[in-house]
């Protein structure tokens, strides 16, 4: 007998990009989430009548997300702190990736976009700040999730200490470094900014 919860092929499709735009977004209104999903879906395009219809069946998957009749947020995070995310993108349009692959590949945990300003961060942190090769990765990613999600400056000092970023470093190295986490800051994308970059706000 069939699973009446298992997702058919096309809800695991929108499962994906609901994933994708939670990573991306933090927050997203339903209606801006179908306009994304039936830019590349044209032949096949989603209502939002399906979307409420199926809301408790994906829900009911979700790891990382949750569907309201007016809102699709992150669960990876409070709701204190999606209601200021929420705040912060009042008036400001969604960022739409060119791309279905480039927008899907969001919805992968260990994803995170790479820069100009994160290359070189990362080569920063190897070279000046002698940072093991194996720890970059779980380093970047976690400083990328804490700019996305607006975290406090603390909480971006904490992860440089987590990874014992500042520990052999001299003054002006710092001093270097932090401009280039300014940079990295400033070239990544924001919840806040419904998915753009401070600098693409501009």
């Amino acid at each position: 007998m069939r699973n009446t919860w298992e997702l058919t092929e096309y809800q695991k499709e929108i499962d994906l990009y609901l994933q994708s735009a939670v990573r991306l977004y933090g927050h997203i209104p339903p209606r801006q989430f179908l306009q994304i999903f039936n830019r590349f879906h044209k032949e096949n395009k989603l209502y939002k009548a399906d979307l409420e219809k199926w809301m408790n069946k994906l829900n009911r998957q979700a790891k990382t997300y949750r569907i309201y009749t007016n809102a699709i947020i992150n669960t990876t995070v409070s709701n204190e702190e999606i209601d200021i995310i929420i705040g912060y993108q009042q008036g400001k349009s969604f960022f739409i990736p060119k791309s279905e692959e480039s927008f899907i590949q969001w919805s992968s945990p260990y994803y995170f976009p790479e820069t100009e300003q994160s290359k070189k961060l990362k080569d920063y942190f190897l070279t000046a700040c002698k940072v093991p090769l194996v720890v970059i990765p779980p380093l970047m990613h976690e400083l990328t999730m804490s700019v996305m999600e607006e975290q406090r400056m603390q909480c971006k000092y904490d992860i440089l200490e987590k990874y014992h970023v500042l520990r052999s470093i001299t003054a002006n190295q710092a001093d270097e470094l932090f401009s280039l986490f300014a940079d990295f800051i400033n070239n990544t994308p924001h919840w806040a900014n419904c998915g753009y970059s401070p600098q693409e706000m501009h």
